[in-house]
């Protein structure tokens, strides 16, 4: 733990732009979870949700309460590969870690159009 805390303090005093990249990603993984919780529908005891994939394309039912796994996704990007990239930082350097940041930011922005595609929320086909 304290080997994680003095690499945030090293990112926070030397590297700016990983810093500002990890924060960036935690507050969009939390504005994620968020709008997840927000949006899922927990007025009926099932709901439907839009699936496509090799079985064929359509609106299944499953139960509302399944739809927690996408805030918990949220978190995994938000904290847990903010850690990882701490650690990467102290392992591998600043080029690497700003790789990892950037794919995991590109991951999440598809993990988002994928969820509010199940979610079925408007203006997302």
């Amino acid at each position: 733990m304290r080997n994680i805390l003095s690499t945030i303090k090293t990112i926070a005093s030397s590297d700016r732009k990983i810093l500002v990249a990890m924060i960036f990603l935690f507050v969009s993984a939390t504005i994620f979870a968020v709008l997840a919780i927000i949006n899922i529908q927990s007025s009926s005891v099932q709901v439907p949700f839009r699936q496509t994939g090799n079985l064929g394309e359509g609106y299944y039912y499953t139960h509302w309460y399944y739809f927690f796994t996408f805030p918990f996704l949220g978190i995994v990007f938000g904290v847990l590969h903010n850690l990882i990239a701490v650690k990467l930082y102290s392992k591998k350097g600043a080029q690497i870690t700003a790789i990892f940041l950037g794919v995991t930011f590109l991951l999440l922005v598809i993990t988002i159009i994928v969820v509010a595609r199940l979610l079925g929320l408007p203006g997302v086909r």
